[in-house]
């Protein structure tokens, strides 16, 4: 029996078949792979739409209170009803533009929620994604973001040294890292440890004050520990001590430098957002011109608070406000005879360096300081290739695993608080260059 559709039946079925709604049944979303290590990207994909359609894309995550992070992007598949969020250029939801990481730095928390940063320091972090027209739901898929890659084991350090370490599955003789974090204190580099073990490294975050045993704050620390953990990691079975480096951030940057510049066995070194000498220590109680760091029981020349500038840091901080300390800094760094006795010896590292730095960075001048030890490196013909990299729009807190950077510009608590500088966007697109270079650098310098 043959049927037959013809007028206004027929019309009905065909705009049915050619709906985008009819297209849309067909819809699939894919983020691949499907389970990544935190430093590493991924390609989220949709498909099975029609032509030309405006659709959004939602990525969730919870942080460790359980509240929600939203973020989404709005894009328009292509003549053949597919799109690449790497090609997307978004014109609304959370960021605008094209960039393939876009949804994870960008996330927001919920809006009734007052919350400053996102944190979730499990080791396995889930995201949901979904595909969404006009109200509703097209397509779903799942992530999962990782600090231990298959096999990598934590390690025991001796009771001498404070920190974290985690060593590779695989056996034989590696390369070794040393990671050392900020004023915050304690071994707060944990997880990137972790990730580096999972690419090939025996790692140690090393607490150097604000731990157990150690002192309480950032002034007169001696360095010996630093000695201590990297003679610690030489003498491993599974490590190569000729390819021994150090990472550190921010004051952990300043430190890094200075042990490389002393210390023979470290081979090369990242720098984050680091400092061009050695400067005052940081107390909340204490003023007197003191020294950050010790060797020997003997201070570490370095660059003491401009008076000035410091009084009006003071008066600041008693507005109760969040107060930038660069200028502070920057001020400090006029004083030409401490900053030439002060200067931290680069040219004595005996490997490369790897600077990284924010130019909206308000904590201290990390650009320029950063610029200063090119300098120094180049005039001093050191041997090494030596890179700085630096961000338009970051701050000083632009190392982000692809997490949220919301509220990255400014750290605040009752009483006041720090600007960091830069932009959510600033923050989140440094550490899209930030984490392929630093893989690439130490991959080249210790391998």
């Amino acid at each position: 029996m043959r049927i037959s559709i013809a007028g206004p039946l027929a019309a009905l079925v065909f705009a049915l078949l050619v709906s985008p709604a009819a297209a849309n049944a067909a819809a699939s979303l894919s983020v691949e792979p499907a389970t990544v290590l935190l430093d590493q990207t991924v390609r989220v994909t949709a498909s099975g739409l029609a032509p030309a359609q405006r659709v959004e894309i939602v990525a969730e995550t919870p942080d460790s209170k359980g509240r929600v992070w939203r973020s989404s992007a709005v894009c328009i598949s292509d003549k053949a009803g597919n799109l690449d969020l790497a090609g997307c250029d978004s014109q609304g939801g959370t960021y605008r533009g094209v960039d393939a990481m876009g949804l994870f730095w960008s996330m927001r928390p919920p809006a009734d929620d007052a919350v400053a940063t996102f944190s979730n320091d499990t080791d396995s972090l889930g995201y949901t994604f979904s595909l969404r027209a006009e109200g509703a739901t097209l397509a779903s898929a799942s992530l999962q973001r990782i600090s231990r890659g298959a096999g990598v084991r934590a390690v025991t350090v001796p009771n001498t040294l404070v920190g974290s370490a985690y060593a590779p599955a695989s056996a034989g003789k590696h390369a070794a890292l040393l990671l050392v974090g900020g004023s915050e204190g304690g071994h707060s580099f944990d997880r990137y440890a972790a990730v580096l073990a999972s690419h090939g490294y025996v790692t140690v975050s090393l607490a150097y004050f604000g731990a157990p045993t150690l002192p309480k704050e950032l002034m007169s620390v001696p360095i010996e520990p630093i000695a201590a953990a990297l003679d610690w990691l030489a003498q491993r079975s599974d490590v190569d001590p000729n390819r021994i480096g150090m990472l550190g951030m921010s004051k952990g940057g300043e430190l890094a430098l200075v042990c490389a510049s002393m210390f023979p066995q470290i081979h090369a070194v990242v720098a984050i957002v680091p400092s061009s000498v050695v400067w005052n220590g940081i107390s909340a109680t204490n003023f007197t011109p003191t020294s950050s760091w010790t060797f020997g029981g003997r201070p570490l020349p370095f660059v003491p608070w401009d008076p000035q500038a410091g009084m009006n840091v003071g008066a600041q901080f008693a507005t109760q406000q969040p107060v930038a300390l660069e200028p502070l800094y920057s001020a400090s760094l006029g004083n030409a005879p401490a900053v030439r006795a002060a200067a931290i010896a680069v040219e004595k590292i005996d490997g490369p360096v790897l600077l990284i730095s924010g130019d909206s960075d308000r904590m201290w001048p990390s650009t320029p300081m950063s610029d200063a030890i090119v300098a120094r490196l180049q005039q001093t013909h050191h041997p090494y290739k030596d890179v700085h990299v630096h961000f338009a729009g970051a701050g000083h807190a632009l190392l982000s695993f692809y997490s949220p950077t919301y509220g990255y510009d400014m750290l605040r608590f009752p009483g006041g608080g720090f600007e960091f500088g830069g932009t959510a966007e600033g923050d989140g697109k440094a550490a899209e260059g930030a984490l392929p270079a630093i893989t690439a650098f130490l991959n080249g310098a210790l391998h």
